[in-house]
């Protein structure tokens, strides 16, 4: 499973997220990989005002995850 979140959202939320979709699924476990994208601030020419515009940094988290369901004898 993967989750991308928004610009500037906790990376806690997606775990979150990511939890509830492995319990619909059955999962008793979950291992989960959190990764933080970082887009640089970006300049941008605006020719109708003769002005630039400039975009701050942002940091995006995605968070992946592998889903465990256990099942045979020794299962929970």
């Amino acid at each position: 499973m993967r989750v991308q979140g928004l610009p500037g959202q906790s990376p806690t939320q997606l775990i979150a997220a990511i939890q509830g979709k492995a319990a619909a699924l059955g999962a008793q476990a979950v291992i989960v990989h959190e990764k933080i994208i970082t887009e640089p601030p970006t300049v941008t020419y605006n020719p109708s005002g003769g002005e630039y515009t400039t975009r701050p940094g942002q940091t995006i988290p995605e968070v992946s995850a592998v889903a465990i369901r256990f099942t045979g004898e020794g299962a929970p």
